[in-house]
């Protein structure tokens, strides 16, 4: 099935950001990884170790390597030019990259 990118606009830059519209199960094992990769799992004692800061960050930086296209046609830098963002607008593309993640529906801009 081939992925159709949808388009969004950042509420405070007014960005464009092209968006993949569904990730493939390879690149979501590729996000958990992240976070599994940095738990240790007590199996006896039914525990799983608190994820470090940094350990979220990287997941989200996987995240929007895997899913952001371009940020106003520019196809280079994505995550640098993500990090520069106006902070609302970084929580804003935070909340569509994850939507994307979790498999629920956006509709494509005209």
């Amino acid at each position: 099935m081939p992925n159709e990118n949808i388009n969004i606009k950042l509420p405070i830059s007014g960005s464009d950001v092209e968006l993949k519209s569904f990730i493939t199960a390879r690149e979501k094992r590729e996000i958990r990884s992240v976070l599994l990769g940095a738990a240790d799992f007590d199996i006896a004692g039914k525990s799983v170790s608190a994820i470090k800061p940094e350990t979220i960050n990287q997941a989200e930086d996987k995240t929007f390597e895997l899913i952001v296209v371009s940020v106003n046609g520019n196809k280079e830098s994505i995550l640098e030019t993500i990090m520069n963002l106006h902070s609302q607008d970084y929580e804003f593309l935070l909340i569509e990259v994850n939507k994307i993640t979790e498999g629920l529906a956006l509709k494509k801009n005209p």
